[in-house]
């Protein structure tokens, strides 16, 4: 992810929150959305290696689910003077935490909003609206297309 322009931006158990920051504009938020996926393919890629790696010493195989969103979050130092600590805030952020819940139930590695999708020069089958966990209206979610 490192390699592709994204910043972690926190650590919430076993699941990473990262961004690709782009400048409002056409070519910039593309260029941030095809970054992003980059680096979800070659995730995917690494794992796949993994796997086999585990597999010739009887380990079972890992799996992760990513969730992809473009949208506008806040991030910084949150909280009182007592006690700081780094956050990221915002609708954008919350949907895409609750992207990557949906994942684990449709068994599919990666998924995306449409504001995503909708970035990238490929056809993103839909998913279909899905409900998801405090969020009050269904949100269209698609799936990147075989490669």
């Amino acid at each position: 992810m490192l390699d592709h322009g994204g910043e972690i931006l926190g650590f919430i158990s076993d699941t990473v929150l990262a961004i690709f920051p782009a400048e409002a504009g056409g070519a910039e938020e593309r260029g941030a959305c095809a970054r992003a996926l980059a680096a979800a393919d070659e995730a995917a890629k690494r794992l796949t290696v993994l796997n086999e790696a585990r597999a010739t010493t009887g380990a079972g195989a890992l799996s992760f689910g990513l969730g992809l969103h473009f949208g506008e979050v806040m991030f910084g130092n949150i909280g009182v003077a007592d006690r700081l600590s780094f956050n990221v805030i915002g609708r954008s952020a919350n949907e895409v935490c609750r992207l990557e819940e949906l994942t684990r139930e449709s068994h599919g590695a990666v998924l995306a909003r449409a504001a995503f999708a909708e970035r990238i020069d490929a056809d993103w089958p839909a998913v279909g609206e899905r409900s998801l966990r405090g969020i009050a209206q269904p949100l269209a979610i698609h799936r990147p297309p075989k490669r």
